[in-house]
């Protein structure tokens, strides 16, 4: 919640940073899966699981190829324009894009899932080399990269949901699928952290046809692993897209009528909506501040990145610590982890005054990582309580309908962080920003809300 970022924003990460939630879903699921194998007991036929291995593995190579590509893109665009609203039009596109994932959702239950990888990753491969064409026939670098990136997004619409969806469609039983999902989320995780390492590699080149280049090497691995792959299940169920629509479109008012008589949900989505806007400014700065403040470092905004990937994965872990067989971190904590969170991104401000001094590059590096740790710890005790306090049939509405509410924040974002780079430093901009977010967290210490937390 509160500044997650979304796979295709990490990968730009999977992770989704509104996609935060299923995100830190997943690395629940690595953390509680303690699976025990007998002598003579396969928990998938062997089939299965060389599928599922090589889905995997595909998939480790395209997210960690996407969130380098990325963040590529973005450190190349500015420092070669020192111009945010490129950054900003890449941001508000991959934005919009994460909104129709449905569509994507829809599309993976009619198609032939396998058949539907293959495609999508085999796009990929294409685009790749259409922006090559265009960096070579044209000599214009800055082009071919966005024209990869942004096509990139718009295949995300797809890519995303098929592969939730993927294992389940292909692993049958509980204790098969926990298992599955908690080999994707390690794979996940690696190739987020890993995908900041490479983009490193790319930045050092300072060059986009070596870095679509190498791009493409890993696309074509990608797609190499899958091509093997039988189109043995049976097609996806015919789906009518408009009555579908219609479906969610209800299903969404259902969750909108149980927000607004919840107390403890209605009163956190202005403050959600305030935070997710504030985070989003902030970080599509991030490629202006790592280039005009910190130049003299120049894997600044591959460190800002890690850091962020880094305590995200230590906060999930955090959130699971127990003291005397308690949990140490409940419910009744998550107004100090919202108010962290600001108060994290008021010291990336702060920090960044000491300009390229080594103070101000570990300061904000180190902020980063807490402010990943807090976002974590703050989103799984908030969507836990939420669960907690809906009746269990309808979860699933009241949870869309909470993360499609705070997704709209984040376009907005996009479009602002271009004319609000030209009122002030980007530093203090930061600063303001944090300060917003500390003050947005306020209305949460209240006491009416602070007791019901207390009772979930």
């Amino acid at each position: 919640m509160l500044g997650g970022k979304a796979k295709d924003q990490r990968e730009n990460h999977k992770t989704e940073m509104f996609d935060i939630y299923a995100h830190n879903l997943k690395i629940q699921v690595t953390l509680n899966a303690n699976i025990t194998v007998g002598n003579g007991h396969r928990l998938f036929e062997e089939n299965d699981m060389a599928r599922i291995k090589q889905i995997i593995f595909s998939d480790f190579f395209d997210t960690l190829t996407n969130g380098a590509l990325v963040l590529f893109a973005y450190w190349y665009i500015y420092k070669v324009t020192r111009d945010q609203s490129y950054i900003s039009l890449l941001g508000l596109i991959s934005m919009i894009a994460t909104l129709f994932t449905f569509v994507g959702g829809y599309l993976s239950d009619k198609v032939n899932k396998i058949y539907l990888l293959k495609t999508v990753v085999g796009i990929r491969v294409l685009n790749t080399i259409l922006g090559l064409a265009i960096y070579h026939l044209f000599d214009y670098p800055i082009l071919s990269v966005m024209v990869t990136v942004v096509i990139n997004s718009i295949l995300n619409i797809v890519y995303s949901p098929l592969t939730e969806s993927i294992v389940p469609s292909i692993v049958h039983g509980k204790e098969d699928l926990i298992t599955a999902n908690s080999w994707v989320s390690i794979a996940n995780q690696l190739s987020s952290v890993l995908s900041a390492g490479l983009s490193a590699i790319f930045i050092f080149f300072g060059n986009v046809s070596i870095g679509l280049v190498l791009s493409l090497v890993l696309y074509v691995l990608s797609y190499l692993l899958i091509t093997r792959l039988s189109i043995e299940a049976k097609a996806g169920k015919k789906v009518d897209v408009t009555s579908l629509v219609a479906k969610d479109t209800n299903k969404f008012l259902i969750g909108m009528k149980i927000i607004r008589k919840n107390f403890l949900i209605s009163v956190i989505v202005p403050v959600a909506l305030v935070t997710n806007f504030c985070f989003w400014t902030v970080w599509l700065l991030m490629p202006k501040l790592s280039i005009d403040v910190f130049s003299g470092f120049t894997y600044m905004y591959n460190s800002i990145d890690l850091s962020f990937t880094v305590g995200s994965i230590l906060g999930a872990f955090a959130v699971n610590v127990k003291h005397k067989g308690k949990k140490i971190f409940t419910a009744r904590n998550f107004p100090y982890f919202l108010l962290l969170q600001g108060v994290m991104i008021l010291l990336i401000g702060l920090f960044s005054l000491q300009h390229r001094e080594v103070f101000g590059i570990v300061g904000v590096v180190i902020s980063w990582l807490g402010y990943g740790i807090c976002n974590s710890i703050g989103s799984i005790l908030y969507f836990s309580t939420v669960q907690l306090s809906v009746p269990s049939n309808h979860i699933g509405m009241v949870i869309g309908a909470i993360l499609t509410i705070f997704s709209l924040a984040n376009p907005i974002a996009a479009i602002t962080s271009a004319p609000l780079s030209h009122i002030t430093t980007t530093p203090i901009i930061i600063f303001l920003l944090g300060t917003v977010m500390m003050l947005a967290s306020v209305p949460v210490f209240f006491k009416k809300i602070r007791i019901q937390l207390s009772q979930e």
